[in-house]
């Protein structure tokens, strides 16, 4: 499960994450903040995104679910996200347009009310690559 949301807190800066769990035990996966100027790209093929991004839930003892993750530990990585099925590249197209949609929105106080709806649609079949 993927899940891009944005704008939840009550200032008007807006931020917005990424947050993966695993299906099964929804262990989480991802927990990253979106920046304004994230370059999101498509897979090779069209069925999933690569994006950069620090991961706060790396397997770092303090990181489980928390934003705790030591300065030096957090770095800049690639993460792709690839989706199965027969609609795997439309719902890619439909993932990235999201993501975008919630990048360009950073630092608008009402940024992404209604997004979640084709979040929703598009997060059906992720998987962490």
């Amino acid at each position: 499960m993927a899940r891009a949301g944005g704008g939840g807190g009550g200032g008007g800066g807006g931020a917005a994450r990424l947050v993966m769990r695993a299906a099964g035990n929804l262990r989480l996966i991802l927990n990253a903040k979106l920046f304004k100027g994230m370059l999101i790209s498509p897979l090779d093929g069209g069925k999933g995104v690569t994006f950069p991004c620090v991961n706060a839930a790396d397997d770092g003892p303090a990181s489980e679910g928390t934003e705790a993750a030591s300065g030096a530990a957090a770095a800049l990585r690639t993460f792709a996200v690839r989706l199965r099925g027969g609609d795997a590249q439309e719902r890619a197209k439909l993932f990235q347009g999201q993501l975008e949609k919630a990048v360009c929105g950073l630092g608008e106080p009402a940024a992404s009310e209604g997004a979640g709806e084709d979040a929703d649609a598009a997060r059906e079949g992720l998987e962490a690559v």
